[in-house]
């Protein structure tokens, strides 16, 4: 095995832990945004984090869910409603 090999297998190993703690980041984003509400400061915050990590981890169906989840809320702030949508649209590069 070359040292490219090798180099090239710390890499996937590298990617596929950044993959699980971007799940895990975003499985406690959405977990505090189920406790505070999304007019508030710490609301708004774990909001975005957990669209953000949920797309991080490659899972852009659930990002999706999750500003519709997230959207249905009756006190989210219309501009926190558009920043979600566009961290979406950006990541497909639909911007």
């Amino acid at each position: 095995m070359t040292k490219l090999d090798k180099l090239n297998m710390q890499v996937t190993s590298a990617i596929v832990k950044m993959e699980e703690a971007a799940k895990e980041v975003a499985r406690l984003e959405e977990e505090i945004a189920t406790l505070v509400g999304a007019d508030t400061t710490e609301g708004a915050v774990a909001r975005r984090g957990a669209v953000r990590a949920t797309l991080a981890s490659g899972n852009v169906e659930y990002a999706r869910l999750l500003i519709n989840k997230f959207s249905a809320e009756d006190n989210i702030d219309p501009k926190l409603d558009e920043e979600l949508w566009q961290l979406l649209w950006k990541w497909e590069g639909k911007k």
